[in-house]
């Protein structure tokens, strides 16, 4: 089969209303749309979900040997969100098979933090198998991993959604997590109306000093999605909004041809 579609979600684990009570509220359109994301899971019926992390050196498959990682809630104190993800074996052997995306192995017992958000509304009850790969900051290597994604998902016969984690900007304004700059806003705008607007190339092509002036950790799961994809993916932005002073940007994408079962109502 083929990677079926995508996602573009924010990673903030406060946005899971038993962990924000209450502070969530104050991004309530981001919240308003990953429901709207889960909705089109569920309607896609994919066999596997493939999380693409931000990371800083050599890209990774997250594995385990039991097969499963803990979704771990107790340190937010919300122990009943707490679930065991099963690990897609076939597509994970696959995809390491394939050898051109250069990753390696890295044996966890948990799942990191920053996917909690995104399966909390994606995969609720943890029905869905898991792929996990925390990927280089490099547009390019992430490209790579994303291409590679495709051709396992292929001879696996997976009907398979990727999800891009992280977030846009985290300078938007004084006291942000990631400090201040003048920039980081017209950086986020940039980069959402380029997606709009289907122009990948304006949305991906940033020089190295642009990224690391806004604080971004977004852009190489982007790459690795839109590579997926493959040529011609469409993204629609779901919401964008920057509450905490962290750019969080909701996107469903589609390759050029898909199954009428890819879209939300």
């Amino acid at each position: 089969m083929t990677v079926i579609g995508g996602l573009v979600v924010p990673s903030s684990i406060f946005l899971v209303p038993e962990v924000g009570r209450g502070r969530e509220r104050d991004a309530v359109r981001t919240v308003g749309a990953l429901r709207r994301a889960g909705r089109l899971v569920a309607q896609c019926a994919p066999d596997a979900l493939a999380l693409l992390l931000p990371g800083a050196g050599l890209p990774a498959l997250l594995t385990a040997a039991s097969g499963r990682l803990r979704r771990d809630l107790r340190p937010y104190d919300a122990p009943e969100q707490s679930r065991d993800d099963v690990l897609d074996a076939v597509l994970s052997a696959a995809l390491l098979d394939d050898g051109a995306a250069g990753l390696s192995v890295c044996a966890v017992e948990a799942l990191p933090e920053i996917t909690l958000a995104p399966l909390f509304f994606l995969s609720a009850q943890a029905t869905i198998p898991l792929i996990v790969c925390s990927l280089t900051d490099r547009c390019d290597g992430a490209r790579a991993v994303g291409e590679a994604l495709a051709r396992a998902a292929g001879q696996s016969g997976r009907r398979l959604l990727a999800v891009a984690v992280g977030e846009l900007s985290s300078k938007l304004f004084r006291g942000a997590p990631g400090g201040y700059s003048a920039h980081a806003v017209a950086f986020d705008q940039q980069i959402v109306e380029a997606l709009a607007r289907g122009d990948l190339d304006a949305a991906l092509l940033r020089s190295a000093a642009d990224r690391a002036e806004s604080g971004e950790t977004l852009l190489p799961q982007i790459a690795a999605l839109a590579a997926a994809l493959g040529p011609e993916a469409s993204f629609e932005v779901l919401s964008y909004e920057g509450p905490f002073g962290l750019g969080y940007l909701v996107a469903s994408a589609i390759p050029a041809v898909s199954a009428p079962t890819s879209t939300v109502s």
